[in-house]
């Protein structure tokens, strides 16, 4: 899609749009994922997405996706993520400001491809850095249906939705992420059977808050980085005894990979980087342009799951950051969810509840209600709040893919977003697992198909639940 209507223009955002299985949806969730510079269709095959794949390579359908309960769709920005391009890297990005603008007109111009969505609730969601994008996103949103002119239709955006979210600088790095995750790690008993070690990182966790700077920080053991300190510990304790070469999982401190891997996913992610890039595929999904202008430039973009952008080559440091924007956007009617898995360590839980305890809006600061259990299909499956227009939900045993550890709860929270009035009961289709494919893909969706084979697939496969792989 088009960023700008000018002839000169040589970028282009890729989507891929799902149709609900729920024929009756009038919503349309658009997912972005993070890094900056993260593809969305990483979200989209490892977590919430109609298919995901096997670590060789199987599509195998998800009978979690979050396409049961609404149209979805998956977009890969800013400017030179996934199979997004830009040739021109003078037009940017280089801020928050005009990766909003970009989304605007992308937005605008999926409409003209979609108007029969025009009219259907929207939902910005995500994770990740994508809680620096979206409050700039929807604010973008919200100031523009103010300034319309006569006859121009508004925007339908309805709500958003941020998962284990970078949204404060202040608060989310620097000392004070220092701080969180020291709380974070001690939060874990990560070091209760071995007093020594706990009582040697409390004398740490001291010295490195009495700093005044990151030069003197850095000058002290692991460089007062808790993450170096846990997953040292970590490979110490337990290497030696089991003579493996065992790390923690950034993204789920209750799971060890291999070291050097860098999450769980290692091995499925380079299944689906070369599915991406087979051109059968390509094809199917309309991804290369079919300008021959275009082509020169760009004869072939190589799909990645994280690629440097210009915001992410630049260090954006938009401001202000974008926690300040969410009271505008409750005041607006917005609805506003925000969620979290208890086992990231990258962005933790107490660092997010940090920054919604210093967030003021309707008239008071942080939470003024207190918490209560968050049932899923009558099971205890985290903790929720809500107050004022604004829903915290710190989900249990879930890291920072929420979705992909806990695909019931993921669903849970969507319903929670789409719902009239907020709750803390939720219910939701149970089925939890997946289904192998037959076939390739290319046969059986494409990028501007308004209708795929797959989704009627997928719907013949959903009831059949003798064969769910549990």
């Amino acid at each position: 899609m088009p960023t700008s209507n000018d002839s000169d223009n040589t970028a282009s955002l890729f989507f891929w749009y799902f149709p609900s299985l729920n024929e009756s949806s009038t919503n349309l969730v658009i997912w972005l994922n993070g890094g900056p510079g993260c593809s969305s269709l990483f979200g989209s095959f490892e977590e919430n997405g109609p298919l995901t794949m096997s670590d060789q390579g199987q599509l195998i359908a998800n009978l979690n996706s979050w396409h049961n309960q609404a149209n979805l769709l998956y977009l890969e920005q800013p400017l030179g993520t996934g199979f997004s391009f830009n040739n021109n890297p003078d037009i940017g990005p280089f801020t928050e400001y005009q990766v909003a603008s970009q989304f605007l007109s992308f937005i605008n111009g999926f409409y003209a491809v979609f108007p029969n969505t025009q009219s259907w609730d929207l939902y910005i969601t995500g994770e990740s850095y994508a809680g620096t994008y979206i409050p700039y996103m929807a604010t973008a949103i919200i100031y523009c249906n103010k300034t319309l002119f006569d006859g121009i239709t508004p925007l339908p955006l309805k709500g958003i939705g941020i998962g284990n979210g970078f949204m404060d600088y202040n608060i989310q790095t620097g000392l004070p992420s220092i701080q969180n995750k020291f709380a974070y790690l001690s939060a874990t008993n990560l070091f209760d059977s071995h007093p020594q070690d706990k009582k040697w990182v409390s004398e740490l966790r001291d010295m490195c808050l009495s700093t005044q700077n990151a030069s003197e920080y850095h000058a002290l053991p692991y460089k007062c980085d808790p993450w170096s300190i846990a997953n040292t510990w970590i490979q110490d304790s337990r290497n030696d005894f089991f003579n493996t070469s065992t790390c923690l999982d950034l993204y789920n401190i209750e799971k060890t990979i291999p070291c050097g891997d860098s999450d769980t996913f290692t091995a499925r992610n380079g299944a689906i980087t070369n599915y991406l890039n087979t051109l059968s595929v390509r094809q199917a999904l309309h991804v290369d342009p079919t300008d021959p202008n275009l082509l020169a430039d760009q004869p072939f973009h190589v799909w990645g799951q994280c690629q440097d952008t210009t915001i992410t080559l630049n260090r954006d440091q938009s401001y202000p950051s974008s926690d300040s924007f969410i009271p505008t956007l409750i005041t607006a009617g917005l609805k506003v969810l925000i969620f979290n898995g208890d086992r990231d360590f990258m962005i933790n839980y107490i660092g997010v509840e940090q920054v919604l305890a210093n967030l003021t809006w309707g008239g008071a600061t942080g939470f003024t209600t207190p918490r209560r259990d968050w049932l899923v299909n009558a099971v205890n499956a985290g903790e929720y709040w809500y107050d004022r227009g604004l829903t915290y939900i710190r989900v249990w045993d879930a890291g920072h893919m929420v979705s992909a550890d806990q695909p019931i709860s993921g669903s849970a929270v969507l319903k929670e977003l789409l719902a009239e009035t907020p709750s803390s009961t939720v219910f939701v289709d149970s089925a939890y697992g997946w289904l192998a494919l037959n076939g390739p893909l290319e046969k059986s969706v494409g990028f501007r198909r308004k209708r795929s084979m797959m989704d009627f697939t997928m719907r013949a496969l959903h009831f059949q639940n003798q064969k769910v792989h549990r």
